[in-house]
């Protein structure tokens, strides 16, 4: 008998979801994780260094994977956030974000062998 009621608030609309099961506050749980990543990605300073570009694409990469798996696991869902569509629709524009940032780090790994063959022909 599972005496634990979860209560959430919905990330989009701010509709409050009861639920007594665990299963939906291991998903709420996973979306703030998915949450946490998108900030931490964005939060990376990509202008300067291609390590931080690659650590927004990491970061990325795995709110649109958490997300992914809330999907795939979590069938019933309760809120609106956690709807396959919303989900489905979060997860492609994490993607898009990624894919910019890769392209922007494949850039300035460019950008610096550029610099560094300008540096060579100079010395030469």
């Amino acid at each position: 008998m599972n005496l634990c009621v979860y209560c959430r608030y919905d990330a989009l609309t701010g509709v409050p979801s009861i639920q007594r099961t665990v299963a939906f506050e291991k998903a709420s749980v996973l979306f703030n994780l998915a949450a946490l990543h998108t900030q931490i990605g964005s939060k990376q300073d990509r202008q300067t260094s291609s390590d931080t570009a690659d650590a927004a694409v990491d970061n990325f990469l795995r709110a649109a994977g958490t997300l992914r798996y809330i999907g795939e696991h979590f069938t019933h869902p309760p809120s609106f956030d956690l709807a396959p569509h919303t989900l489905d629709a979060l997860t492609s524009l994490f993607l898009v974000s990624l894919l910019y940032y890769y392209l922007l780090c494949n850039y300035l790994y460019f950008q610096l062998g550029l610099t560094i063959m300008r540096t060579l022909i100079m010395f030469r």
